[in-house]
């Protein structure tokens, strides 16, 4: 059937109702009909299943933007790169004419860009064509995404800051600014600016509770998951990314050590500030055997021990002074004495896979002298 129209007078005021959900929809805003049902296919259809990654993220937030737009998404580049990815997970049927097709659209939009009319949705849209380079292993390109990931971001909270005015969508900005952190890995991404992508702990807290639905709360003992847990996890993933770079050739010659060093001393202000201020109180009911303490409080130790233990292991600078530091030792010690007392929850799926806990035992035993280490023992 044919959608009923609205018509005014007038240059670009012609409109389109949408008959599913009453939203007048700018004839500007629409999609060529044979991309029509693929496109809402990806804004509403979709299985989450059929993504994983960094595509999961890109998925989520597309749906994120739509819902705030108002139920149609007017940023042309945004449009052609959800085209795009829609068509990636699809490639087996439709081959790679439409990625491309639809890459280059995007691409046109993004080129048209000016200081003006640039928002959230070219940076969404940046960063979709980052997670499609990816799926389709092209190097290259991903290293010229992650550096307009930069560009984009950086210039959109200057214009906020400029303005006073936050950006409709500037609480999600987070979620993007750390893929820069977990995989910023060229000469132009030094250590500090992708120390620096990290952002406030704080912000990242309120983009994960914003995206996932989830309880913003930060109580040790809870026994939900919550943002401040996907923060600590994601931050942890993108300072071993961090610290395996500063201990190779490739770290950056050029890199003040001064700014590193005191963006890291702010990261460690801001993650020990609050919400772990019961975690000796946890560690001595662990110890000394006051009472049991269940799954979900010692994977949020570990959690914070080990972001910890890596904090300060970055601290001191090249990781063959960390075996000579007495409180990184002390640290690690400790990061093995929770692993090995939740050994008796490890067949239990709550928030940390196995060989992640595993990947801990090994960080935290590592580190300890060749006597210690064998004493951990054996981890199922």
């Amino acid at each position: 059937m044919k959608e009923p129209c609205i018509k005014r007078r007038g240059p670009g005021t012609e409109k389109v109702l949408n008959p599913d959900r009453d939203i007048i929809i700018p004839d500007d805003c629409k999609v060529n009909g044979e991309d029509g049902m693929m496109y809402q296919y990806a804004l509403s259809g979709s299985p989450e299943s059929k993504y994983d990654g960094f595509s999961y993220l890109a998925m989520k937030l597309w749906r994120k933007f739509r819902a705030g737009y108002g139920g149609f998404i007017p940023c042309a580049s945004l449009r052609h790169a959800i085209l795009a990815a829609s068509y990636v997970q699809m490639s087996s049927v439709y081959g790679e004419s439409k990625i491309i097709q639809h890459h280059s659209k995007a691409f046109a939009a993004l080129r048209k860009l000016t200081p003006e009319t640039l928002d959230d949705g070219d940076l969404l849209a940046t960063y979709i064509l980052y997670a499609n380079s990816r799926s389709m292993y092209c190097m290259r390109e991903e290293s010229e995404h992650l550096k307009g990931l930069v560009a984009l971001s950086n210039h959109l909270n200057s214009k906020d800051r400029e303005s006073g005015v936050v950006g409709e969508f500037a609480v999600l900005r987070p979620m993007i600014s750390l893929v820069v952190a977990w995989c910023g890995s060229d000469a132009h991404q030094t250590s500090y600016s992708c120390l620096a992508a990290l952002g406030n702990p704080w912000q990242l807290a309120n983009a994960n509770a914003e995206l996932l639905g989830l309880p913003w709360g930060c109580n040790l003992a809870s026994d939900l998951r919550t943002a401040w847990d996907h923060v600590l996890w994601q931050s942890l993933l993108a300072l071993l990314r961090i610290l395996e770079k500063r201990n190779t050739k490739d770290a950056a010659a050029h890199e003040s050590d001064n700014s590193f060093t005191s963006a890291l001393a702010t990261l460690r202000m801001r993650l020990r500030d609050r919400p772990f201020n019961q975690i000796q109180e946890i560690l001595d009911q662990i110890f000394n055997g006051l009472e049991p303490v269940g799954q979900f409080v010692t994977e949020r130790c570990l959690l914070y021990l080990a972001v910890d233990l890596v904090l300060r292991i970055m601290a001191v600078g090249p990781f063959s002074r960390a075996f000579d530091t007495p409180d990184i030792v002390a640290g690690a010690w400790l990061l093995v004495r929770v692993v090995l007392y939740h050994k008796r929850w490890c067949h239990v799926r709550w928030f940390l896979r196995l060989h992640y806990i595993k990947v801990f035992l090994f960080l935290g035993s590592v580190l300890l002298p060749a006597g210690d280490a064998r004493d951990t023992g054996n981890f199922p």
